[in-house]
This record gives C-alpha cells, sequence and structure tokens, in this order.
C-alpha cells in the first residue's frame, strides 16, 4: 500500500515537471506573443492534469485561428510527451524496489539446523547397525 502510494506521489510530480518543461520547449514554436499564454495553461493544470480527458488544457480565447490550431496540435504533443516521460521516471521506483529485493533474497543464508539427539533420549532405540 505504501508502495503505491509512493508511486502515486513520484508519477504526479513527474507528471507536473515534464508537462511544463515540455510546455517551455513547445512554446518557442509559437509567435513571441503567444508563448506566455501558452506555458500558463499548463502551470494552472500542473496539479489535476487528469481533468483534461481526452482534450488537451484549454487555450487562451483570443488566440487567431492558426496560432489555435498550432497551439493545440504543441498542446496535445505536450500531454503525450510529458506524461510518458513521466512514467518512464515513475517505474523506475518499483523496478529498483523488486531489485533491492531480489538482492536482498539472494544474500540470505538458509542453514539448516540439525539437533544430535542426546545420549540420554537414546536408552529405548535399538542399535542397528549394518556390515557390508
Amino acid at each position: 500500500m505504501l508502495g503505491s502510494a509512493a508511486v502515486g506521489v513520484l508519477l504526479q510530480a513527474q507528471i507536473t515537471a515534464s508537462t511544463a518543461r515540455r510546455a517551455d520547449e513547445a512554446a518557442l514554436a509559437l509567435p513571441a506573443e503567444f508563448r506566455q499564454p501558452f506555458v500558463s495553461c499548463f502551470a494552472d493544470a500542473g496539479g489535476g492534469i487528469g481533468r483534461f480527458g481526452d482534450d488537451a488544457p484549454p487555450l487562451p480565447p483570443d488566440l487567431p485561428p492558426a496560432v489555435a490550431d498550432q497551439a493545440r496540435q504543441l498542446a496535445n504533443h505536450v500531454l503525450q510527451n510529458g506524461l510518458t516521460d513521466a512514467v518512464k521516471i515513475s517505474f523506475l521506483l518499483p523496478i529498483g524496489v523488486l531489485l533491492l529485493g531480489l538482492l536482498s533474497a539472494a544474500a540470505m543464508r538458509t542453514t539448516r539446523h540439525r539437533s544430535p539427539v542426546p545420549a540420554a533420549d537414546r536408552k529405548g532405540c535399538l542399535d542397528v547397525r549394518v556390515k557390508v
């Protein structure tokens, strides 16, 4: 339970960071006056990236149609690549924990404890010896 919570927290943090980074990179393809509003859409949505559903984040309403189409394509690109980056990094935590468990299990030694029967307990036993 704790492991899944840790992965969830790591995934959310990575989604926020990677989509913000990808938005900064993608904004360079837009005209200068539209870059900051584009990046702001992702910065405002960082805490709830899942609310977009099938759509990209809402874009500023004052975008010209040509820029709006380009921004929509860039936003889809940002989300797809940002989420992919986040999942790749988040998978490292459970893989690392599993490898640590594997190494720990391999390092453990099993010993067999064979306790000899004391002579006092052998008094009632038959002494059977096989001669070859």
